[in-house]
């Protein structure tokens, strides 16, 4: 094997061990996460009409609910459920940045987010995850990788290795903004990433589902936090930062339109 064909492996194996990492540490499997199943392309396209009584009764659920136990579809007249929206982020002690949001890509985690945002969920909560070059990751009760909120519905998982086609997932660059899940594709609930470099990005592709981008002017605001914070950060266990009191600490998340 020349050199430069053993480079080309090695980046693309620590890609790989790096997307288990979000994997592995989504942080919030949302009281669903372990009766969730990988579900098929059918399920993942279910009407608004399938949802369970059950569902109902939970917070923050971006639409109905499938038999099997997660948000599927957006309502009708949701209105993050189609077009471009944009949210601002204010991180303690740094500038607001702008998450571009594109529900015709993926509404309904756009149409989760939103809801969570507009609720207040996200206030408070912090990063609890940052690794080198590929991502900064948070927003979950419990402010680590075994957080868990059980008032909260997964919703589906929007990518096309799961049925479900999401062009924005199948091209993550810095910047992009994505839910974080279990092995479980249907666990998403609240946590969420940023990816900080282009070069491990494409091993996520297809596979988590990305719902937003950061614009240079805003991934500036992050590389400052990441730096800031870095630090507290243990690369050895895949980022994450144990100490609550080193975290990043989100201010707010507001939806703007």
């Amino acid at each position: 094997m020349t050199i430069s064909k053993l480079s080309k492996f090695i980046v693309v194996a620590l890609a790989g061990v790096l997307a288990c990492g979000v994997l592995l540490l989504a942080g919030c499997a949302g009281g669903g996460a372990s009766s969730s199943s990988a579900s098929s392309s059918s399920s993942a396209s279910k009407s608004a009409s399938s949802s369970s009584s059950s569902s109902s009764s939970k917070s923050s659920s971006a639409s109905s609910s499938s038999a099997s136990g997660y948000v599927s579809s957006v309502e009708a007249g949701d209105k993050y459920g189609s077009g471009t929206h944009h949210a601002t982020v204010t991180v303690e002690g740094y500038d607001p940045f702008t998450i571009e949001l594109n529900a015709d890509a993926a509404p309904v985690s756009v149409s989760n987010f939103c809801k969570l945002a507009s609720e207040g969920y996200y206030d408070g909560k912090t990063f609890y995850r940052i690794q080198q070059d590929f991502c900064m990751q948070g927003g979950t009760k419990g402010n680590s990788a075994s957080g868990q909120d059980s008032s909260l519905t997964p919703i589906v998982g929007e990518f096309a290795s799961n049925g479900v086609n999401n062009p924005l997932a199948a091209d993550f660059k810095k910047g992009t903004v994505a839910m974080a899940r279990t092995n479980a594709v249907n666990s998403a609930t609240s946590t969420f990433f940023i990816t900080l470099g282009a070069q491990y990005a494409s091993a996520l592709n297809d596979q988590y589902a990305a719902f937003g981008t950061i614009d240079d002017a805003g991934m500036a605001i992050v590389d400052k936090i990441v730096a800031d914070y870095l630090p507290a950060a243990d690369q050895s266990n895949m980022g994450v930062i144990t100490d609550e009191a080193k975290q990043a600490k989100i201010a707010s998340i507001k939806v703007t339109d």
